[in-house]
Protein backbone atom coordinates (compact mmCIF):
# COMPACT_ATOMS: atom_id res chain seq x y z
CA UNK A 1 0.00 0.00 0.00
CA UNK A 2 1.81 3.21 -1.23
CA UNK A 3 5.28 2.90 -0.51
CA UNK A 4 4.26 0.27 2.15
CA UNK A 5 4.41 -3.74 2.12
CA UNK A 6 0.74 -4.70 2.92
CA UNK A 7 2.53 -8.22 4.81
CA UNK A 8 4.45 -6.04 6.97
CA UNK A 9 2.02 -3.93 7.74
CA UNK A 10 -0.20 -6.64 8.75
CA UNK A 11 2.43 -8.65 11.18
CA UNK A 12 1.09 -5.42 13.51
CA UNK A 13 -2.70 -6.89 13.68
CA UNK A 14 -4.06 -10.24 15.18
CA UNK A 15 -6.86 -10.76 12.90
CA UNK A 16 -6.82 -9.92 9.23
CA UNK A 17 -9.35 -10.68 6.80
CA UNK A 18 -8.34 -10.84 3.07
CA UNK A 19 -11.38 -10.96 0.20
CA UNK A 20 -10.32 -12.15 -2.95
CA UNK A 21 -12.06 -12.59 -6.10
CA UNK A 22 -11.73 -15.42 -7.55
CA UNK A 23 -13.15 -17.43 -10.77
CA UNK A 24 -10.95 -20.37 -11.16
CA UNK A 25 -6.88 -20.99 -11.34
CA UNK A 26 -4.33 -21.39 -13.84
CA UNK A 27 -4.89 -20.77 -17.77
CA UNK A 28 -8.78 -21.24 -17.20
CA UNK A 29 -9.31 -18.68 -14.93
CA UNK A 30 -6.59 -16.50 -17.58
CA UNK A 31 -9.42 -17.07 -20.03
CA UNK A 32 -12.00 -15.88 -17.76
CA UNK A 33 -10.52 -12.95 -16.28
CA UNK A 34 -8.72 -11.50 -19.22
CA UNK A 35 -5.24 -9.89 -18.20
CA UNK A 36 -5.25 -11.50 -15.21
CA UNK A 37 -1.17 -13.35 -14.83
CA UNK A 38 -2.07 -16.56 -12.77
CA UNK A 39 2.00 -16.62 -12.35
CA UNK A 40 1.83 -13.79 -10.30
CA UNK A 41 -1.40 -14.40 -8.43
CA UNK A 42 0.07 -18.05 -7.70
CA UNK A 43 3.04 -15.83 -6.46
CA UNK A 44 0.88 -13.78 -3.83
CA UNK A 45 -0.77 -17.04 -2.76
CA UNK A 46 2.87 -17.98 -1.95
CA UNK A 47 4.28 -14.77 -0.55
CA UNK A 48 1.25 -14.34 1.68
CA UNK A 49 1.17 -17.71 3.22
CA UNK A 50 4.92 -17.30 3.89
CA UNK A 51 5.01 -13.65 5.38
CA UNK A 52 1.36 -13.68 6.93
CA UNK A 53 0.22 -17.01 7.90
CA UNK A 54 -2.32 -15.53 10.54
CA UNK A 55 -3.74 -13.99 7.88
CA UNK A 56 -7.85 -15.71 6.94
CA UNK A 57 -8.95 -15.66 3.33
CA UNK A 58 -12.13 -15.68 1.90
CA UNK A 59 -12.69 -16.51 -1.68
CA UNK A 60 -15.46 -15.24 -3.90
CA UNK A 61 -16.26 -16.45 -6.74
CA UNK A 62 -18.21 -15.97 -9.85
CA UNK A 63 -19.93 -19.17 -11.00
CA UNK A 64 -21.21 -18.93 -14.68
CA UNK A 65 -20.81 -22.21 -17.29
CA UNK A 66 -17.01 -20.89 -17.68
CA UNK A 67 -15.88 -22.36 -14.50
CA UNK A 68 -18.61 -24.69 -13.49
CA UNK A 69 -16.60 -27.44 -14.19
CA UNK A 70 -12.95 -26.00 -13.50
CA UNK A 71 -14.26 -24.51 -10.07
CA UNK A 72 -13.50 -27.97 -8.46
CA UNK A 73 -9.55 -27.82 -9.74
CA UNK A 74 -9.91 -24.66 -8.25
CA UNK A 75 -10.56 -25.36 -4.44
CA UNK A 76 -8.65 -28.23 -4.41
CA UNK A 77 -6.07 -25.90 -5.40
CA UNK A 78 -7.22 -23.06 -2.89
CA UNK A 79 -7.24 -26.21 -0.28
CA UNK A 80 -3.72 -27.32 -0.87
CA UNK A 81 -2.66 -24.29 -0.63
CA UNK A 82 -4.43 -23.26 2.99
CA UNK A 83 -6.24 -20.54 1.60
CA UNK A 84 -9.10 -21.90 2.29
CA UNK A 85 -10.70 -22.05 6.05
CA UNK A 86 -14.17 -22.69 7.97
CA UNK A 87 -15.92 -20.59 9.14
CA UNK A 88 -14.39 -18.32 6.47
CA UNK A 89 -13.36 -20.15 3.32
CA UNK A 90 -15.44 -19.67 -0.58
CA UNK A 91 -18.77 -17.64 -0.89
CA UNK A 92 -20.05 -18.24 -4.88
CA UNK A 93 -22.23 -15.93 -6.72
CA UNK A 94 -23.80 -17.36 -9.94
CA UNK A 95 -23.96 -15.11 -12.92
CA UNK A 96 -27.36 -14.09 -14.16
CA UNK A 97 -25.97 -11.49 -16.73
CA UNK A 98 -24.90 -11.61 -19.51
CA UNK A 99 -27.45 -14.69 -19.77
CA UNK A 100 -25.91 -16.36 -22.45
CA UNK A 101 -23.04 -17.50 -19.63
CA UNK A 102 -25.34 -18.41 -17.04
CA UNK A 103 -25.66 -21.74 -15.96
CA UNK A 104 -28.81 -22.81 -17.10
CA UNK A 105 -27.82 -23.02 -20.56
CA UNK A 106 -26.33 -26.27 -20.13
CA UNK A 107 -29.37 -28.73 -21.13
CA UNK A 108 -30.41 -31.49 -19.15
CA UNK A 109 -27.54 -34.20 -20.20
CA UNK A 110 -24.96 -31.94 -19.48
CA UNK A 111 -26.46 -30.29 -16.40
CA UNK A 112 -26.67 -34.25 -14.89
CA UNK A 113 -22.81 -34.37 -15.54
CA UNK A 114 -22.31 -31.55 -13.56
CA UNK A 115 -24.18 -32.29 -11.26
CA UNK A 116 -22.61 -35.69 -11.26
CA UNK A 117 -19.27 -34.64 -11.50
CA UNK A 118 -20.18 -32.17 -8.59
CA UNK A 119 -21.82 -35.07 -6.35
CA UNK A 120 -18.11 -37.50 -6.56
CA UNK A 121 -16.03 -34.89 -6.42
CA UNK A 122 -17.76 -33.94 -3.13
CA UNK A 123 -17.57 -37.74 -1.79
CA UNK A 124 -14.03 -37.46 -2.51
CA UNK A 125 -13.66 -34.24 -0.93
CA UNK A 126 -15.37 -35.72 2.65
CA UNK A 127 -12.88 -37.88 3.45
CA UNK A 128 -9.90 -35.30 3.13
CA UNK A 129 -11.20 -32.20 4.63
CA UNK A 130 -12.17 -30.87 7.84
CA UNK A 131 -15.83 -31.62 8.83
CA UNK A 132 -16.18 -27.82 8.74
CA UNK A 133 -14.34 -27.32 5.78
CA UNK A 134 -16.35 -30.17 4.38
CA UNK A 135 -19.82 -28.64 5.17
CA UNK A 136 -19.17 -25.48 4.24
CA UNK A 137 -18.04 -26.01 0.53
CA UNK A 138 -21.25 -28.86 0.23
CA UNK A 139 -23.58 -26.29 1.30
CA UNK A 140 -21.86 -24.13 -1.26
CA UNK A 141 -21.72 -26.89 -4.24
CA UNK A 142 -25.18 -27.74 -3.25
CA UNK A 143 -26.90 -24.58 -3.44
CA UNK A 144 -25.02 -24.70 -7.39
CA UNK A 145 -26.53 -28.47 -7.86
CA UNK A 146 -30.74 -26.96 -6.84
CA UNK A 147 -29.99 -23.57 -8.72
CA UNK A 148 -29.45 -25.71 -12.31
CA UNK A 149 -32.03 -28.40 -11.40
CA UNK A 150 -34.51 -25.53 -12.35
CA UNK A 151 -35.21 -23.49 -15.44
CA UNK A 152 -33.49 -23.50 -18.69
CA UNK A 153 -31.99 -21.02 -20.89
CA UNK A 154 -31.59 -23.04 -24.11
CA UNK A 155 -32.02 -20.14 -26.55
CA UNK A 156 -29.04 -17.89 -25.23
CA UNK A 157 -26.83 -21.10 -26.38
CA UNK A 158 -26.53 -19.95 -29.63
CA UNK A 159 -25.56 -16.21 -28.26
CA UNK A 160 -23.40 -17.75 -25.84
CA UNK A 161 -21.63 -19.75 -28.82
CA UNK A 162 -21.55 -16.71 -31.35
CA UNK A 163 -20.10 -14.28 -28.59
CA UNK A 164 -17.67 -17.39 -27.23
CA UNK A 165 -16.17 -17.30 -31.06
CA UNK A 166 -15.76 -14.03 -31.56
CA UNK A 167 -13.66 -13.42 -28.60
CA UNK A 168 -11.87 -16.51 -29.19
CA UNK A 169 -11.21 -14.80 -33.00
CA UNK A 170 -9.93 -11.26 -31.63
CA UNK A 171 -8.14 -12.90 -29.00
CA UNK A 172 -6.85 -15.69 -30.47
CA UNK A 173 -7.72 -18.50 -28.02
CA UNK A 174 -9.47 -21.74 -28.14
CA UNK A 175 -12.43 -21.91 -25.10
CA UNK A 176 -13.25 -25.79 -26.63
CA UNK A 177 -9.04 -26.43 -25.70
CA UNK A 178 -9.56 -25.04 -22.31
CA UNK A 179 -12.62 -25.78 -21.32
CA UNK A 180 -13.13 -29.51 -23.28
CA UNK A 181 -15.81 -31.15 -20.83
CA UNK A 182 -18.05 -28.00 -22.04
CA UNK A 183 -17.15 -28.74 -26.05
CA UNK A 184 -20.87 -29.77 -26.24
CA UNK A 185 -21.84 -26.76 -26.21
CA UNK A 186 -20.54 -26.02 -29.84
CA UNK A 187 -22.55 -28.80 -31.29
Amino acid sequence: YKDKNVLDLWQHFNTVLLRLSFDGIGAQSEYIRKGQVWKDSESQFTKLRLFAPHVKVMIYTCISVLNCYHITTAVDYWIEKKMLHKPLGIRFSILDAPSCYNLKILNKVERVNLIVHYQNWLKKLKVEVSSDLYQALAEEFNGLIKYISNEEYLAERKEFVKITKDLDKSRNEDFVSLFPELSSLFD
